[in-house]
């Protein structure tokens, strides 16, 4: 017998299809989950977070959410796991919405140690305005070619604000010049290299994975989240198209 899902999926969506394996996760690259209706808990590897500010919980299409301002510097913060593990592959996944135009929102982020050209991502929208533009920003040390941060942006603007979302963004290895491929909702965005940016973080040292601020503090996210998650791999399109379904589909194995 399944394991009642915390959220509900659309009423006249499909099924989810069976191409990924939730009930051995980790198998499958899954290496860091957060559903805060749950409590503020790492689900993969246990890490326990803290809130910062004074977010508080609200309902959502998916279920119960939690609400992020930030003039109240509200985020999520949890204890840093090893940097080496952000530095390849990935995939990065935030289901939930924007609700201030008025602003670029951080989604997550994770600085690695040593200052500038150490932070293995940065997720956030890319322009104030609705729809936003989505942008991920990746940083290396070395080579001395592509050392420091760029940024890859979606060209058109694809996350309406105060609407629930799904966005997922790929890349198949750590490189800063490597395209990533963004999709929100399902659907697919191309990209383009913006270089360096809004989505800049220089100026901090290794700090944990934080979830809804960066971690200069100069970008934070007004509105919602419902759910997080980092894959060390690159899921394929089919793998969006089925997180886009339902990203809860882990709790009906």
């Amino acid at each position: 017998m399944g394991v009642a899902t915390i959220g509900r999926r659309p009423r006249f969506a499909p099924p989810p299809h069976a191409r990924i394996d939730w009930s051995h996760p980790l198998s499958q690259g899954l290496v860091f989950y957060v559903i805060p209706a749950m409590g503020y808990n790492d689900l993969v590897a246990r890490y326990a977070g803290t809130l910062n500010g004074s977010p508080v919980t609200s309902s959502s299409v998916m279920g119960q959410t939690l609400k992020l301002t930030s003039a109240n510097a509200d985020f999520i913060n949890f204890p840093s796991p090893p940097d080496s593990l952000f530095t390849g592959p990935i995939s990065l996944m935030w289901q939930g919405k924007t609700t201030a135009a008025s602003q670029y929102n951080s989604f997550l982020h994770k600085h690695a140690g040593a200052g500038v050209g150490n932070a293995p991502f940065s997720m956030l929208t890319d322009n104030s305005a609705s729809p936003q533009k989505v942008t991920l920003s990746r940083a290396s040390a070395s080579p001395t070619s592509v050392t420091g941060n760029y940024n890859w942006d979606t060209t058109v603007g694809c996350l309406p604000v105060n609407v629930e979302s799904n966005v997922l963004i790929t890349s198949t290895d750590g490189g800063v010049r490597t395209t990533p491929t963004v999709y929100v909702n399902g659907n697919q965005y191309a990209v383009t290299g913006a270089g360096t940016g809004t989505g800049n973080c220089t100026t901090s040292s290794g700090q944990p994975i934080r979830i809804g601020r960066r971690a200069d503090a100069v970008v934070s996210l007004t509105g919602h989240i419902t759910a997080v998650m980092i894959w060390n791999r690159a899921l394929s399109t089919s793998e969006a198209a089925d997180l886009n379904v339902d990203p809860f589909q882990f709790l009906v194995w």
